[in-house]
């Protein structure tokens, strides 16, 4: 019976109206077959009676509500941290290539300071020259010491063209000394072009003497030097000054007075005044005439028909 009683409880909570149903018809059965154990002699006439039959009802119920569990993340940040680089600045090493001097004594003397790359824009004068560097700055450069004479000087130009020679590639390495600049702000170094050293070739050649100017005198010695060679073959500013010789047409003056000669010529001096009485014959007088220009010279012809002294014999 418990059995029962638990299995229709199961039933109750999955179909409750078909529970009722069941549990009814199961009442009643209860009750005939109590009567029947409790009043076995008596015959009970079982009499039908119209019980309806109850039919599920097909009313479509409602679903049990679905509960829906609904989680709320709890979304907890952690902070980004960033990390600021430790930012180590390489410096960039720019590396001055090592520049191969023309291989001679002659450059020895060079201070081992900054080899300064730069193209010539200009040739100013014999000792000056204008320089276009890798940056695009330009500058005035005088070569260290060495002097040249100035354009306007007569040997000026010269002494230019002889610079002008020796920069042909106008690609020039610059070395300082000690100072910086002059006093006209133009920059002071040591030029080499073309394996050539710019400062001691015009000091040879003659056309820059050697000038010492004080701290700059690295080379001073290597100039001097230099200047003997040219002074010794002078050359260029040490050649001697041509003496122009000065012609002066000479005056050529006769001192003879008119004379008979063999042949009737006679020869005068055209300086004097002559009238036709200083000659004896017609032919001494035409001579003497014609050799100083005709042109009724003297007054010798008259009548102006070139013959002189006509009333002479």
């Amino acid at each position: 019976m418990q059995e029962i009683t638990t299995a229709i409880m199961a039933f109750s909570k999955k179909k409750p109206k078909q529970a009722l149903v069941a549990g009814i018809l199961v009442l009643v059965s209860l009750c005939c077959i109590g009567n029947s154990i409790f009043n076995p002699g008596s015959k009970q006439q079982v009499v039908p009676t119209d019980t309806p039959t109850i039919e599920p009802s097909s009313t479509k119920t409602n679903p049990p509500p679905t509960f829906t569990s609904t989680f709320t993340e709890t979304v907890t940040f952690t902070p980004s941290i960033t990390f600021t680089p430790s930012i180590t600045f390489t410096p960039s090493i720019t590396f001055t290539p090592s520049i191969t001097l023309p291989a001679t004594d002659l450059t020895s003397c060079i201070p081992a300071n900054e080899r300064i790359f730069a193209s010539v824009l200009k040739v100013i004068d014999g000792d000056t020259i204008q320089v276009k560097f890798a940056d695009g700055t330009t500058a005035d450069v005088r070569y260290i010491g060495v002097d040249s004479p100035e354009t306007e000087d007569p040997q000026g130009p010269s002494a230019k063209y002889a610079n002008s020679k020796l920069l042909t590639t106008y690609k020039v390495i610059l070395i300082k000394d000690v100072s910086e600049t002059d006093n006209f702000g133009r920059m002071l170094a040591y030029v080499i072009s073309n394996n050539k050293f710019v400062n001691y070739e015009l000091v040879k050649s003659g056309w820059a003497v050697a000038k010492k100017y004080s701290p700059d005198i690295a080379c001073a010695t290597l100039f001097s030097s230099g200047q003997a060679i040219a002074s010794t073959g002078k050359i260029g500013l040490w050649a001697p000054t041509p003496t122009v010789a000065v012609r002066i047409a000479p005056i050529l003056v006769s001192t003879n007075t008119p004379s008979s000669g063999g042949s009737g010529s006679a020869v005068c001096d055209c300086s004097r005044d002559y009238n036709c009485s200083d000659f004896s014959t017609h032919n001494e007088a035409q001579a003497c005439y014609v050799s100083c220009g005709s042109n009724n010279w003297s007054g010798l012809d008259s009548d102006g028909d070139g013959s002189a002294c006509e009333s002479l014999p």
